[in-house]
């Protein structure tokens, strides 16, 4: 066990390190935050699934952006919940995880989300974050 612990450990701290700077719009452990209130919301109500919006391609030096970060949460699903332990683990999926912002665009357009509405919304947020 202590073994499989310290594979996690390395894994988190090796998920981490990026050759990008991180920019200063980072929120520290934000996606792990999420994930967690996430799961234990997810346990609680039997639920199979957690689906998350994280994108790797246009990650912009989040360390809580990329595969590899999502691979170690998964064993921590595994082996920090009731559900994992016996068998069962809650899935973690990212289906954005590798698409480009165009194709998340084109993908929320099929689904008849108003992509006006979302761009808008995400360029008001950065104007108000810069704008300090």
């Amino acid at each position: 066990m202590a073994e499989i612990a310290l594979q996690i450990f390395r894994q988190l701290i090796d998920c981490g390190k990026t050759e990008k700077r991180i920019p200063p719009t980072y929120v520290p452990s934000r996606n792990t935050i999420f994930l967690s209130i996430a799961l234990s919301y997810a346990e609680a109500i039997r639920a199979r699934a957690i689906f998350i919006g994280a994108n790797a391609i246009d990650f912009s030096g989040y360390p809580d952006c990329r595969p590899n970060y999502y691979t170690a949460f998964k064993k921590i699903v595994q082996l920090g919940t009731k559900c994992g332990v016996e068998g069962n683990p809650i899935s973690i999926l990212a289906p954005l995880l590798k698409k480009t912002k165009a194709q998340i665009i084109e993908l929320g357009r099929k689904l008849g989300s108003s992509t006006k509405n979302a761009v808008g919304l995400t360029k008001l947020i950065f104007m108000l974050y810069y704008k300090k």
